[in-house]
């Protein structure tokens, strides 16, 4: 049989009809997609953090943190976002998954038609019809990463990410220290 390029299982063969591999891969890609999900909200709370150190206005930076560079906490976000790109990288790979969620989903039109046929409630296909669209979306258009750095970082009234220029230079300087490390490494 053919082998799964990651979804269903490693060298588990996936089933011969693809609505049948979309059901075998859903709970991965569903934990897959709460882990997304988590790992946004992570690397927003993270560079809140650094930004609100890293405002000029504040006198803790003045005094403390105008010449600490917190490496280790942005080669952190640095190793979030990378897991995200090979997440995106991953997920592109299994060509199946779009055609085989695409035959799922026409299952779920079926079965929305006669419920009790199926011994299914029609709001728990609903439902699960909009978790399989939700997922989708949040995994299946190779935009992993960049949905989690277009992410509105801006708190308005209370913190601009954007326009935080200790911030963005201590992000800027970090991101070449750690850019020059990979390469003298590799």
């Amino acid at each position: 049989g053919r082998a799964a390029a990651g979804a269903a299982g490693a060298s588990e063969p996936l089933p011969a009809r693809p609505e049948a591999a979309a059901a075998a891969a859903l709970p991965l890609l569903l934990s897959v997609q709460q882990f997304v999900g988590r790992a946004n909200s992570v690397a927003i709370n993270l560079v809140h953090q650094l930004a609100s150190l890293y405002t000029a206005q504040q006198r803790l930076f003045a005094s403390t943190f105008k010449a600490v560079h917190m490496r280790r906490a942005f080669e952190a976000l640095g190793t979030l976002l990378g897991t995200l790109i090979a997440l995106d990288e991953a997920l592109q790979r299994c060509a199946q998954l779009p055609e085989s969620f695409e035959a799922y989903r026409r299952v779920l039109a079926n079965m929305r038609v006669e419920p009790e046929r199926y011994g299914a409630d029609a709001g728990e296909i609903r439902k699960l019809d909009e978790r399989v669209g939700s997922l989708e979306d949040e995994l299946l258009r190779g935009a992993v990463f960049r949905r989690c750095i277009m992410q509105p970082f801006d708190v308005p009234g209370e913190l601009a990410v954007a326009r935080n220029a200790a911030f963005l230079s201590q992000l800027r300087e970090n991101l070449k220290k750690i850019m020059a490390d990979q390469s003298g490494s590799i």
